[in-house]
């Protein structure tokens, strides 16, 4: 009886006690996770809550705006904390909420160090405001498995081979969110290279405004920096550098030196992250001063124990030298420009064997002098027909020479200029002619007059059938004298029939054949010394051609002055002459040149007025010839 009652009486109560539960309710959800990067979605599990689904059910409210809804999805679009509320009934038990952090998807923090053995080392910033993830995926790229690592954490990984490597580093918030990542490309090398330095060059010698460039061969993947010391003080860090491609010839330049002044040494240092370095051979600077003094240019320069030898160039030409810092220049001229450079061969060599080179600067001074420059050298003169030319010898480039006629102790200036040769037209071959030079160096220092050199001026007479000729004495030859003079005869196409040599005298007399028309001569000059070129006077020009000189008016009226009509000629050998009046008839006729016309026609006077005559000759070699003209008779 017992057993029958309890059977009945505890569904019973089981029953009220349900009835009593269904009037309250436990509110609990489970995020499935509380970061997330935007786009964030969220899903809520309920499963955890407890309440009467025929009585209520779990509302939320995800952005803090108080708008409920039924759903257990909800995406974030903007960054920021958000409070997700589950309501079930009024009870507080029915309400309860968790926050969620919605970050914009930040790049992961990290640095990166590449060592030699191809080690790669990624070190991750701790859990930070700009580093919110909770762990990081690390993908080496090189196949091997994705690490997943701690913020703060050190990671060391170990390429297979040399070159850029593709690192990416992905954030994660647990469990499994990824967001941001970031891809680096870190070069692997395997060993460090010592650096080549191969040269050293002054661009800008100057106290404060100094340059000076450094070439050194480069390997990919190695940092650089530049180390200066001064005057042999600690070197300093001027410039880094980090190489990314293969073996260039990197310059770099420094500026703002005293260049003037001061050494300058130079090394190149290699490093990798871990703190390996090398260290290349130095090289140093050099100073170069040039300095002219009454003619003579200084050159001096610094040296250092490495040069194994030096190139000093003169406008670009290397020029030999005995000494190590200094070089004393007396080829040169005076007011000419010299620029001077020094290049050091070292002791030490590049990479490919060659030896590292310092390089000066190209300084260039002017030469000065206050010497007098000497006169004027093989000063010579010679005429062709009236025109006479003088030549010297050159005294230098760019000099500008006087050129002077002088007679006695007074000179006229005639020209000034560079070229070494001056000619112009005598006006007046019965005077004699002398010339002297002087110049000016580029310094301005005035030479002395050169010596005098006069030209052969020759002049011939004729007396009936002798012709004598005679000339003034050559001067020039540098005073070393004329050898001889010669009498050349030349033909009417200036070739020499007949050159008669005649010793130092300076006369010459000859009977000349009158068949012969035309006699023309030149005296040639002999110089002594063989060095200098001949040189040769004027023309004489004899014609012994027939000529008939004809009045063209005459006054026959008995005053004793002009009374007749004469012909004169020369070299005629046979003569006609008929005169004509206005109508033609001959009012004269004669074969006789001196016999004249005394202005009678047939014993009468002949009008005044305008005859014209024909004139019918030979010359001495029987060779006709005619003439015609008009005279006029009046009284």
């Amino acid at each position: 009886m017992l057993k029958k009652t309890a059977a009945y009486f505890l569904p019973v109560l089981l029953l009220l006690l349900i009835g009593i539960e269904s009037n309250a309710a436990t509110a609990c959800f489970t995020p499935s996770a509380l970061k997330g990067c935007v786009p964030f979605t969220i899903t809520l599990d309920p499963s955890c809550a407890v309440y009467s689904p025929a009585v209520a059910t779990p509302q939320y409210t995800y952005d803090n705006s108080g708008t409920s809804t039924l759903s257990t999805t909800h995406t974030y679009n903007t960054p920021g904390t958000y409070r997700i509320v589950q309501y079930i009934d009024g009870s507080a038990t029915g309400q309860t909420y968790r926050d969620i952090l919605v970050t914009a998807s930040p790049d992961p923090v990290f640095t990166v160090k590449s060592c030699a053995g191809r080690n790669v080392t990624l070190t991750m910033d701790p859990i930070s405001a700009s580093q919110p993830y909770d762990n990081f995926d690390i993908n080496w790229g090189d196949g091997s498995t994705v690490q997943n690592v701690a913020p703060g954490s050190v990671t060391t990984h170990t390429f297979s081979s040399d070159g850029f490597q593709s690192v990416t580093v992905t954030g994660k918030f647990s469990p499994n969110a990824s967001c941001g990542s970031k891809t680096v490309l870190p070069y692997a090398i395997s060993t460090l290279v010592k650096p080549d330095l191969a040269q050293l060059k002054v661009l800008a010698q100057h106290s404060t405004n100094g340059q000076i460039q450094i070439t050194y061969d480069s390997k990919m993947g190695q940092f650089y920096k530049i180390e200066r010391s001064t005057n042999g003080g600690p070197y300093d860090s001027v410039g880094f550098k980090a190489n990314n491609s293969a073996f260039p010839a990197t310059p770099f330049l420094d500026k703002n030196l005293n260049t003037q002044t001061n050494v300058y040494q130079y090394r190149v240092v290699a490093y990798d992250d871990c703190g390996l370095q090398l260290y290349s051979d130095p090289i140093y600077s050099i100073i170069i001063k040039a300095t002219p003094t009454n003619a003579l240019n200084t050159v001096t320069w610094n040296t250092d124990p490495t040069v194994n030898s030096f190139i000093l160039t003169k406008n670009s030409t290397p020029i030999p030298f005995i000494g190590t810092t200094s070089f004393a220049d007396n080829a040169i001229t005076c007011g000419n420009s010299y620029c001077y450079q020094n290049i050091a061969s070292l002791t030490t060599l590049t990479v490919s064997g060659v030896a590292q080179v310092s390089i000066s600067i190209d300084t260039c001074i002017t030469a000065i002098s206050t010497t007098i420059p000497p006169a004027v050298q093989d000063v010579n003169s010679t005429m062709n027909g009236s025109n006479v030319t003088v030549s010297w010898a050159s005294a230098g480039s760019g000099i500008s020479y006087k050129l002077y006629q002088v007679s006695g102790t007074s000179s006229t200036q005639l020209t000034q200029q560079t070229a070494t040769t001056y000619s112009y037209n005598l006006p007046d071959l019965s005077s004699s002619y002398c010339y002297q030079l002087d110049y000016a160096d580029l310094c301005s220092n005035s030479s002395p007059k050169s010596l005098t050199t006069c030209p052969v001026i020759l002049h011939g007479t004729v007396s009936g059938t002798t012709i004598t000729l005679n000339w003034n004495a050559y001067t020039g030859y540098n005073n070393t004298g004329v050898q001889s003079y010669a009498v050349q005869k030349i033909d009417q196409n200036g070739i020499v029939l007949l050159e008669t040599n005649v010793g130092l005298s300076t006369t010459f007399s000859e009977t000349v054949n009158l068949n012969d028309p035309y006699v023309n001569y030149i005296i040639k000059v002999y110089p002594t010394n063989s060095a200098f070129a001949n040189s040769f006077s004027n023309n004489s020009l004899f014609k012994f051609e027939a000529e008939v000189f004809v009045p063209d008016i005459f006054t026959p009226n008995g005053d004793g002055t002009n009374d007749y009509f004469i012909v004169k000629g020369k070299y005629v050998n046979t003569y006609s002459i008929n005169i004509y009046s206005r109508w033609g008839e001959v009012v004269y006729s004669s074969t006789e040149m001196l016999a004249g016309w005394n202005g009678f026609n047939n014993f009468v006077y002949a009008p005044e007025g305008a005859y014209t005559y024909k004139i019918i000759a030979t010359d001495i070699n029987n060779k006709e010839f005619t003439k015609t003209g008009t005279v006029t008779l009046t009284r």
